[in-house]
């Protein structure tokens, strides 16, 4: 039997010196448990994250993670950093990733972690560091889910991984057009059938090779997390820690 935490811990942690943050949501289990970390977009917070995403809500059994960020470089508004991810600097030496690779250190610590299910997921900027991630922690992470954003400049880097993308056919932060082209990208990399084998409301799943996943939900809407894809996320991590 699971006891679920009825609050989250603040986590606070040194990386570089510099004081980092993040919300964990843990269930009480003697089981190992799978963990997800969860990055909020440009000019958001970790707990605005957990307020829109839920995967905690949705999958108790996990230990969910939601990461703070620090004041960020962004052209489109370069004299104003706000709270998000170093996606503009070498990726090779990168202070959110070190907080990534510190905050989990220090999970497995005081928590049982079942490190085979490890996962990441990410709206617009944290979308963007998801990718990002990925290129450079793949080996760490089951699986990704990125929302309103696109992989250009890390595609060369991306070793095959479950994926599921989220997009606004009216994204006008994050054009459609370009986040399909993530989607035509991730379909080649992961040999994905072209026929779905789950399709419904603009959700589609389709088998890749060697049992990976590439999921897509494409939905009405703009550049926002949708209400509904906070559980999709959480079922699809699901599904691909327990290989069905």
């Amino acid at each position: 039997m699971v006891l679920l935490v009825t609050a989250p811990e603040l986590k606070t942690i040194q990386v570089d010196g510099v004081q980092r943050e993040a919300l964990v949501y843990a269930p009480s289990s003697a089981k190992a448990s799978p963990l997800v970390f969860a990055f909020h977009g440009y000019g958001g917070n970790m707990r605005r994250a957990a307020s829109n995403f839920r995967v905690h809500e949705h999958w108790p059994e996990a230990v969910v993670v939601y990461m703070q960020g620090l004041p960020s470089l962004n052209p489109r508004d370069p004299a104003n950093p706000r709270p998000g991810w170093d996606v503009m600097r070498a990726q090779d030496d990168n202070r959110d990733v070190r907080f990534v690779d510190a905050l989990l250190a220090d999970l497995k610590k005081g928590h049982k972690i079942d490190e085979k299910q490890v996962f990441a997921m990410g709206h617009s900027n944290g979308g963007r560091f998801s990718y990002l991630l990925w290129g450079q922690r793949g080996d760490v992470f089951r699986a990704f889910s990125m929302c309103g954003s696109n992989s250009v400049g890390f595609e060369s880097r991306l070793k095959p991984k479950s994926a599921f993308l989220i997009a606004g056919l009216g994204d006008s932060t994050v054009p459609f057009a370009n986040q399909e082209r993530t989607a035509s990208f991730l379909t080649g990399l992961l040999k994905v059938d072209p026929a779905p084998v789950r399709s419904s409301g603009g959700y589609e799943l389709r088998k890749g090779a060697g049992n990976l996943k590439l999921a897509t939900y494409f939905h009405s809407g703009g550049h926002e997390y949708p209400a509904d894809a906070g559980k999709m996320v959480a079922d699809f991590f699901r599904s691909v820690g327990s290989g069905k």
